[in-house]
């Protein structure tokens, strides 16, 4: 495992290896439009630099963990990965940047590839200090500290929540699978839960008993995003085995154990306003 920046990694890493597992990226739609940056060096330049030392090295396989950001918010969910790809964020771009650099190489080589599109992953061992992404582990954190969750908007959109051991097998079994040789699979649940409801559960999990804040929509936001499972089933045997409540109790189980510190803004350099549509909690630091 590299255990440190691919943007700066030394190339003979790459010796002696026939297949690299790409899950290492900088995520989130919506923060990605106000830090493009941030997104674009480590996400595209550092996977161009990992590619480019898998062919120098004779890397024979890549298995890169992409996004369901490349569809964008103007296409209707479910997803399907024969839908076409129409990003509108830096970061969909950036993954979508990614997958054709992949296909391109291997088009005019030997590289094998197998891309996968998570959808709404979560479980033990997300960032809890992490005020931008991961909708599970930002509302944890406040209902933890005792702070009603946010939502933005009305809380109506909807996401699959998926638990995290029920994809790790899937992304293990595509490393080895002929049938996942220049492959794109959706990977994600194909049950749909409104984000107020997800508040809802995780209020009655934690014993919180106060309303929401409700505040204005994000820009560039999906309104509503899930995936198809039949290509996830049928290549990776995907099974969506663990119920939302179940998994979202077994993570809490995990966060009751770990320091509850407060957000930490330094993550992200945020480079743009865009008219004065940056988020109000992240612009003030008061998640």
């Amino acid at each position: 495992m590299i255990d440190q920046s691919i943007e700066e990694v030394e190339p003979n890493i790459f010796s002696d290896i026939d297949l690299v597992f790409h899950l290492a990226s900088i995520s989130g739609e919506a923060v990605s439009l106000f830090a493009p940056s941030a997104c674009f060096n480590r996400n595209v330049v550092a996977a161009h630099n990992l590619l480019l030392n898998s062919l120098r090295f004779g890397v024979k396989r890549i298995i890169f963990t992409s996004s369901m950001a490349v569809y964008g918010n103007r296409i209707l969910p479910p997803f399907s990965e024969d839908d076409l790809c129409d990003p509108t964020d830096p970061y969909g771009l950036s993954k979508f940047t990614i997958e054709k650099l992949l296909q391109i190489y291997g088009e005019h080589g030997d590289l094998e590839w197998t891309i996968l599109r998570p959808h709404n992953v979560y479980g033990p061992n997300m960032n809890l200090a992490d005020p931008y992404r991961g909708v599970v582990s930002i509302f944890l954190n406040r209902l933890l500290r005792g702070k009603p969750p946010i939502l933005y908007g009305g809380g109506n959109q909807l996401r699959a929540f998926t638990y995290v051991d029920d994809i790790v097998p899937c992304i293990v079994r595509a490393g080895f699978s002929k049938e996942c040789n220049r492959q794109i699979v959706n990977l994600g649940s194909g049950k749909k839960t409104q984000l107020l409801d997800l508040a809802k559960i995780l209020c009655e999990l934690t014993g919180y008993t106060k309303e929401p804040i409700y505040l204005p929509p994000r820009p560039g936001e999906a309104k509503n995003a899930y995936t198809t499972t039949d290509k996830s089933e049928r290549l990776l045997r995907f099974v969506d085995k663990t119920s939302l409540c179940d998994g979202l109790l077994l993570t809490l189980e995990w966060a009751r154990k770990q320091e509850i510190s407060n957000f930490n803004y330094g993550l992200m350099d945020m480079q743009l306003n865009l008219n004065g549509t940056l988020p109000t909690p992240w612009k003030d630091h008061i998640l």
